[in-house]
C-alpha cells in the first residue's frame, strides 16, 4: 500500500486563509463513512468551486465533491473533504489561526486522535473504550472555551459496539453516537413525523441539560 500523500507546505499566510474558510464555511468532526468502523477525522469546507480548487491546490491533498441537488433549480454545490491523518496534519498547520470553536475542536483532535486511532485498525478494549469517550467528547465541543471538556463513563455506551443500537438513545439502525438526525424522522409505521431530539448524540444530551463535567483524558 502507498504512502498517502504529504501535505504542502503552508506559508504562514496561506494557512491563515484556509483557517478562515474553516472558521466561515468549513467543518472538524468526526465521521463514518462505512458501517461499522470508527468515525474517522474530517476537515470540510463547503463554499464556491473556485474557492475550493483554490484551497486544493494550497494543501496539495484532499477530494472535491459535488452535493447531490432536489431539484433543477438548486445551483450546484461543493465541498471539499480532507480525512484521518492528512486532516490532523492540515489542523496542525491552521489551528493557530482559527477563532471559532473548530479551534478547540482542533486542539482536542491534535492531542488525543492519533493516540487513540491505531494505524492497523485493531484496538485494545482499553483504547476502544477511550475512544469511544473521546469521540463523544469531541463532538460535544460547541464553543471555543469547551476544549477541556470531557465526558464521565458512559455504560450503557460502553458496553455496545460502534454502530449498534442503544435502548437508551436510538432504535433500529441508529447509534448511541449518531451525531444528528434531521429535524424530523418517520415513524416505522409511515405515520406523521416526529422530532428526533430524543436520539441525539449523548455528548448533546448532556449540554442540552446543563451537565457536562470535566474529566481529563489520561
Amino acid at each position: 500500500m502507498s504512502a498517502p500523500r504529504q501535505l504542502r507546505q503552508l506559508s504562514e499566510v496561506e494557512a491563515a486563509y484556509i483557517a478562515g474558510l474553516i472558521d466561515g464555511e468549513g467543518t472538524v468532526t468526526l465521521s463514518r463513512e462505512h458501517r461499522g468502523e470508527r468515525r474517522r477525522l474530517v476537515v470540510s469546507i463547503a463554499t464556491e468551486l473556485e474557492l475550493l480548487t483554490y484551497a486544493r491546490d494550497l494543501i496539495g491533498v484532499g477530494k472535491i465533491t459535488r452535493k447531490a441537488t432536489t431539484s433543477e433549480k438548486h445551483r450546484a454545490s461543493f465541498a471539499y473533504r480532507i480525512t484521518c491523518r492528512q486532516a490532523l496534519a492540515l489542523l496542525a498547520r491552521v489551528q493557530p489561526f482559527l477563532r471559532s470553536y473548530k479551534a478547540s475542536r482542533a486542539r482536542f483532535a491534535l492531542d488525543h486522535y492519533q493516540r487513540l486511532t491505531p494505524r492497523n485498525g485493531k484496538y485494545s478494549p482499553d483504547v476502544s473504550a477511550e475512544r469511544t469517550k473521546f469521540e463523544v467528547a469531541l463532538l460535544s465541543i460547541i464553543q471555543k472555551d469547551d476544549s477541556n471538556v470531557a465526558l464521565p463513563p458512559l455504560p450503557s455506551c460502553d458496553r455496545l459496539k460502534v454502530g449498534e443500537p442503544s435502548r437508551n438513545y436510538g432504535h433500529g439502525r441508529q447509534s448511541c453516537l449518531k451525531p444528528h438526525e434531521s429535524a424530523k424522522r418517520r415513524s416505522r409505521k409511515g405515520k406523521r413525523s416526529q422530532p428526533a431530539d430524543a436520539h441525539w448524540v449523548i455528548g448533546i444530551r448532556f449540554l442540552r441539560e446543563g451537565s457536562v463535567p470535566a474529566m481529563p483524558f489520561k
